[in-house]
C-alpha cells in the first residue's frame, strides 16, 4: 500500500513540476488544427471528385438524348456513354473504361471506373439518362452486376475519344 501512494506521490511530484504548459498546449494546437485539416481537405477533395463525376455524366446525359454515336457504329448506347465519360472526365489518371461480361447474369456492358474517395468505385454514366439518383454501378443494376466479371477496356474503347 506504501508503494502505491510513493508512486501516487512521486507522478503527481513529476507533472506539477514540469512548469510552463505551453509547449504541451502548443502540440494540442497544432494536432487540433491538423485533425480539422485533414478532414477537411479530404471532403474538399472528395466534393470535387463528386462534382466532377456529376458533371460529367450530366454531359454524357445530353449527348445520349442527341443520339451521339462516339465509336461510329450506327448506334447510341452504353460504348458512347463509356467512351464520352472517359473523354470529358477531367483527370485521364482517375478514370478507366470498364466492360462487364457476366454469361450467367445477362449483363454485357460497358461502363467507367473512377478514382475517387481513395478506391476505384464503378459508376454508370447512363445513370442520368435512365432517371437513376445514383451514379454507383450497384445502385443502378443491383446483382445482375457482379464486379469480380470487370475487366480493363480503355486500351480498346480510349481511342474512340477525340
Amino acid at each position: 500500500m506504501n508503494v502505491i501512494i510513493t508512486v501516487a506521490m512521486l507522478c503527481i511530484i513529476f507533472f506539477s513540476s514540469m512548469g510552463d504548459k505551453k509547449p504541451v498546449q502548443s502540440v494540442q494546437a497544432s494536432r487540433k488544427q491538423t485533425v480539422e485539416q485533414a478532414p477537411r481537405n479530404a471532403v474538399q477533395q472528395r466534393t470535387s471528385e463528386h462534382t466532377d463525376i456529376d458533371r460529367t455524366i450530366r454531359y454524357v446525359t445530353g449527348q445520349l438524348r442527341l443520339n451521339v454515336d462516339a465509336n461510329g457504329d450506327g448506334l447510341s448506347n452504353c460504348i458512347d456513354a463509356a467512351v464520352l465519360f472517359y473523354q470529358h472526365y477531367p483527370d485521364k489518371n482517375r478514370v478507366s473504361i470498364i466492360h462487364n461480361k457476366n454469361n450467367i447474369t445477362g449483363m454485357n456492358h460497358l461502363f467507367n471506373s473512377v478514382y475517387t474517395d481513395g478506391v476505384w468505385r464503378t459508376i454508370e454514366p447512363q445513370a442520368y439518362y435512365t432517371n437513376y439518383n445514383s451514379y454507383w454501378m450497384k445502385d443502378v443494376w443491383g446483382r445482375k452486376y457482379d464486379s469480380t466479371y470487370d475487366k480493363d477496356a480503355t486500351y480498346t474503347y480510349s481511342r474512340f475519344a477525340k
